[in-house]
């Protein structure tokens, strides 16, 4: 296990078609580098994922934190 952080804008590309997707995931620490995305299946960077795994192809994610509210 790792420490938790909620509340991150996590920003995904769908590989084949461009859309994107800007959601609120929660996120665990593993190490250093190493974070993992608590996204359930139906949501749309879970599907960003799973493309581009089918794809053979690594997902580009951009996480920012402290982004001031709308």
């Amino acid at each position: 296990g790792g420490s938790f952080f909620n509340l991150g804008l996590t920003h995904t590309k769908h590989p084949e078609n461009g859309v994107r997707n800007l959601g609120l995931y929660r996120l665990q620490r593993h190490d250093k580098r190493t974070i993992g995305m608590h996204w359930q299946i139906h949501k749309d960077s879970a599907n960003h994922y799973q493309v581009a795994a089918r794809r053979g192809e690594r997902l580009p994610v951009a996480i920012a934190f402290g982004c001031p509210p709308a």
